[in-house]
């Protein structure tokens, strides 16, 4: 049976076994509370996964035998308002803002930074400061604008004093980073800096892949210098704008095989959630 939520929600209620429409791809934790009364002792809380509705990629959470789908938007939506209220990490402690990332829910490409600075701490946006006007730069040379694609961070909060972001820090948003992936499922990941090129390029050095486009967990990653190093290193300046140019070669490599079928996204490893974690919803 299929009911209708508020904000847009389809309740499926399935009787017997768990129904799972297309191809489950990565977890997601709910933030709904149950359909009916439980029980604490009894209930039990099924790991939710990213299943495709028409063309649009959707969560299905289900929970105790019910499945509600979110879209893209409310996915988001929620990974902010988790992110706001963040206590994982000690970088809680000397935010204004956190700065969980903006963009186009459906953008085809994304673009990861390492971390807020000043300017994003005080506005809770990413890349507002210096750094976010060479980048909307960058855009424009490319005919794209900030509201075409989504951008983010590794870390949602300012490190003081704009330091690197921790090891323990990134850990501690990883998840955030990859519901937001998921949720978008962009085509083309757009690296900024050596914190997010770590992630899909391993120890491999900056200097030596940036500007070259390689699939990496069935998605086409880029790397690239950081916007910010093009200001305090004026000859990287002509370097990034030369890497930016290559980006519309990669959108179209990109369309080109995910229409024959080669470029498929894989799901985000997921890591287990800790207990404390599920009482909260």
């Amino acid at each position: 049976m299929v009911e209708q939520l508020s904000g847009g929600l389809v309740l499926v209620l399935v009787a017997g076994t768990t129904m799972r429409p297309g191809q489950a791809q990565g977890p997601h934790r709910p933030s709904l509370p149950p359909p009916v009364p439980t029980d604490p002792k009894t209930a039990s809380l099924n790991k939710p996964t990213l299943a495709k509705v028409g063309d649009t990629p959707t969560y299905l959470i289900t929970y105790l035998k019910r499945e509600v789908y979110m879209s893209s938007e409310e996915i988001l939506k929620e990974v902010a308002a988790e992110a706001s209220i963040c206590t994982k990490c000690d970088l809680y402690k000397s935010r204004t803002k956190a700065v969980p990332g903006e963009g186009n829910p459906h953008a085809k490409i994304m673009f990861i930074g390492e971390g807020p600075g000043f300017h994003e701490d005080k506005q809770g946006r990413p890349f507002v400061g210096p750094a976010g006007q060479f980048l909307e730069e960058l855009l424009a040379s490319i005919n794209l604008k900030r509201a075409d694609v989504f951008i983010t961070n590794v870390v949602k909060c300012r490190p003081p004093g704009n330091r690197d972001p921790l090891p323990q820090e990134i850990n501690a948003c990883n998840e955030y980073l990859d519901r937001q992936i998921a949720a978008i499922n962009p085509l083309i990941i757009v690296t900024l800096g050596r914190y997010s090129m770590v992630k899909f390029f391993g120890s491999e050095k900056i200097s030596a892949i940036h500007g070259r486009a390689r699939q990496v967990d069935g998605r086409m990653c880029i790397a690239m210098y950081h916007p910010a190093a093009g200001l305090h290193q004026q000859g990287l300046k002509d370097t990034i704008r030369a890497d930016f140019k290559k980006i519309p070669l990669v959108i179209a490599e990109a369309e080109r095989l995910a229409a024959e079928g080669k470029l498929k996204a894989e799901p985000p490893r997921p890591k287990e959630e800790p207990p404390e974690q599920l009482a909260l919803f």
